[in-house]
């Protein structure tokens, strides 16, 4: 089974397939702009707050390094929301409902490992860090959002998030290739906050397209990933 599905995998690098691939991921990466830009102030806000308060109750201060990678995490999380399909209108209430009932269950997740690398670690190991985890992660992230929240959804949607990235690792690795060499020469040619910054900017772009996929695989694998009852005939 496995084999079949990295083959059919595959298949997204079709000219046809591929060229309708950009389309789609393209056109959720304009959307997805034009909702952010609508909540930039409640996005932003949130954010600095969020790690603010962290950073007093880890550290008791202020580390600016710490600081400015803490603040990617909830603004990861804020554009996986603007991402998303849904049916709900993206204003500001959109932001805080998911805030509430998902975001800072993916905080309390994310931030420890985040602070740790960001003090145990480099910039350029960090953005092969994040280059890498960025499909399996946001495959997690996705399947958490489209449930009711908690605890218990949260280490589901991560275990299926890690099956969606096994059964299209082909697909997966050939996406994440130029998307880690390309921030990876960012960050040789402009090291420091400026690299950091941009490798960001990217990782945030990669996104729209394993939604694409995740949306895509999904649909096609559903029972890979959920249970279905089948029904008894007499």
């Amino acid at each position: 089974m496995i084999i079949q599905s990295w083959i059919d995998s595959l298949k997204l690098f079709a000219p046809k397939n591929f060229s309708l691939f950009l389309l789609v991921s393209l056109n959720t990466l304009i959307r997805s702009f034009k909702h952010v830009l609508q909540s930039t102030a409640f996005i932003f806000l949130a954010s600095y707050l969020i790690v603010r308060i962290a950073i007093i109750l880890i550290w008791g201060g202020s580390f600016p390094f710490q600081f400015v990678f803490g603040f990617l995490v909830p603004v990861f999380i804020s554009w996986v929301m603007a991402v998303r399909p849904s049916v709900a209108q993206k204003t500001v209430l959109y932001y805080q409902s998911y805030w509430f009932s998902h975001g800072l269950y993916l905080l309390g997740a994310l931030f420890p490992i985040m602070f740790y690398l960001a003090k145990a670690t480099s910039i350029p190991f960090l953005n092969v860090v994040i280059a890498s985890a960025m499909p399996p992660l946001c495959f997690g992230v996705f399947f958490y959002f489209d449930t009711s929240g908690g605890v218990s959804p949260f280490i589901i949607s991560f275990w299926r998030g890690l099956k969606l990235f096994v059964y299209n690792l082909p697909a997966s690795l050939i996406l994440m290739t130029p998307i880690m060499s390309l921030i990876g020469l960012i960050y040789f040619l402009l090291p420091g906050y400026l690299g950091l910054f941009i490798g960001y900017l990217i990782s945030l772009i990669s996104v729209c397209l394993f939604m694409t996929i995740y949306v895509k695989k999904v649909h096609e694998q559903f029972t890979f990933y959920f249970k279905t009852k089948q029904k008894t005939v007499i």
